[in-house]
């Protein structure tokens, strides 16, 4: 900081690369599905999320490796490919293989609308409907963020 012209204190800037990363930026979310209405009405209710949509498995893990998503939203069910042999994939892949995945599917029977989620190959899973409060919740237990006592129940839990 500098005196100005009329003896005002002159800030500049800091430089971009002196800002944290991450500071106010929203968490991304990478949902793969093959049903386009469904991603539409996640993305309205989860404002608080960047959320990306690919609709094709053998495509995620490129749009993945240049979006860098926080959380993977995975449905079971898909052409070419099932949710868990992608989660597999993104399991054993360098750069991708830390982040956490929640598992969606309509195969997941929990009643009318699903409550808290279920275990699926050591990773939380919803089933198709389901409350958003719970999913939200989920997410927010599995990036880290203050969340209330009711857990989602997570890998850790189960080694």
């Amino acid at each position: 900081m500098r005196e100005g012209k009329n003896s005002h204190p002159v800030v500049r800037p800091a430089s971009l690369a002196t800002l944290p990363l991450h500071s106010s930026a929203r968490k991304k979310i990478l949902l793969v599905d093959d049903q386009g209405c469904f991603w539409q009405v996640l993305q309205r209710a989860m404002p608080d999320y960047e959320l990306k949509v690919e609709s094709d498995p053998g495509r995620a893990l490129d749009t993945a490796r240049t979006f860098r998503p926080d959380l993977f939203l995975l449905d079971l069910v898909m052409p070419q490919m099932s949710g868990t042999e992608l989660a597999e994939r993104i399991q054993h892949d360098d750069d991708l293989g830390h982040t956490p995945i929640i598992f969606l599917s309509a195969l997941i029977l929990t009643g009318e609308e699903s409550g808290p989620p279920v275990l699926l190959h050591n990773r939380p899973a919803f089933g198709k409907p389901f409350s958003l409060d719970e999913l939200k919740r989920c997410i927010d237990q599995q990036l880290a963020i203050e969340v209330p006592s009711q857990s989602c129940p997570s890998s850790a839990e189960q080694e």
